[in-house]
């Protein structure tokens, strides 16, 4: 590669040269293109063939000053484990807010500042249950807050769990 680069440097500087030496007349401008073109085709010959010599993988560990590898399976594992941390990283920022404002909204439509939200989430950071635990009654049937949950969180309804603690209060006193 260093070598297709010196070749290059030598090819415009003797480009140069040479137009220096033709005479100000209307051949120059004729020179000046074929010069041109044949640094033009050089470049090109050069960005090919190091495309060629290096792989997509080489061109990119080259870049970070890594030695280049030529396997196609490091790259798509590299690609995959850099996925998985940008969906890691991605829930852990996005499920604590969600958490946050699906009890608010639940808050509000119950009218139950008393209630309680715990979310199922697994290693990938995705909510997959959701359990939701009313202080008092809010006149609404367990089955329209699960629909209700569902939606809002993205998840099956039946994964949602809806707990009266007003209910075991009572019974407790009883």
């Amino acid at each position: 590669m260093k070598e297709a680069i010196r070749s290059l440097l030598a090819l415009v500087l003797l480009g140069g040269f040479l137009e220096l030496l033709l005479p100000a007349d209307e051949m120059r401008g004729y020179s000046r293109m074929v010069v041109g073109l044949l640094v033009l085709f050089s470049l090109l010959r050069l960005v090919v063939t190091g495309i060629d010599d290096l792989g997509t993988e080489g061109i990119f560990r080259s870049l970070e000053g890594q030695e280049p590898s030529f396997s196609s399976r490091s790259l798509l594992a590299e690609g995959e484990r850099v996925r998985r941390a940008g969906v890691e990283k991605a829930g852990e920022l996005i499920t604590p807010l969600l958490m946050e404002r699906t009890k608010k909204l639940l808050q509000e439509v119950t009218g139950d500042e008393g209630l309680e939200l715990q979310l199922t989430v697994t290693e990938g950071e995705r909510i997959t249950g959701a359990k939701i635990v009313l202080q008092k009654d809010p006149a609404w049937p367990a089955g329209t807050l699960e629909r209700l949950a569902g939606e809002i969180l993205g998840i099956n309804p039946e994964k949602v769990e809806v707990e009266k603690a007003f209910a075991r209060k009572t019974r407790e006193k009883i």
